[in-house]
């Protein structure tokens, strides 16, 4: 998912156009990863804006609410609250990659256990 940042001005609560420079957007969660051009992923990114505004690239590793803290110098810090949520055929897909891992590394009866508890759940 890409996300659009826009400076506010604090005072005016409108937008800051001219701004440039770097801004420190971090996560709350593990959970929750953080690109500036969509390939690697962290925790914290420092991305620069230019003319108020700046794109990322978020994912959620797992479903759930997590929030991520935007920050620049002589700037308030702001929170963005989101929901992520996994499918059924994304779930799956995660269970057979996990059974896969599993059957590769020599651990079969893992394996095998997380796919019957798996098609259980079904």
């Amino acid at each position: 998912m890409i996300i659009n940042i826009q400076i506010i001005d604090a005072a005016s609560e409108e937008n800051n156009n001219s701004y440039a420079g770097e801004i420190n957007i971090s996560s709350d969660s593990e959970f929750l990863k953080l690109s500036i051009e969509n390939a690697q992923w962290k925790n914290n990114i420092n991305p620069m804006a230019s003319n108020g505004i700046t794109s990322i690239y978020v994912k959620g590793v797992s479903d759930g609410s997590f929030s991520i803290i935007v920050s620049a110098e002589n700037a308030e810090s702001n929170r963005l609250n989101m929901n992520f949520y996994q499918s059924q055929n994304q779930k799956s897909e995660l269970q057979n990659k996990l059974e896969n891992v599993a059957t590769k590394k020599g651990y079969g009866n893992i394996a095998e256990s997380l796919g019957s508890k798996y098609k259980n759940r079904s």
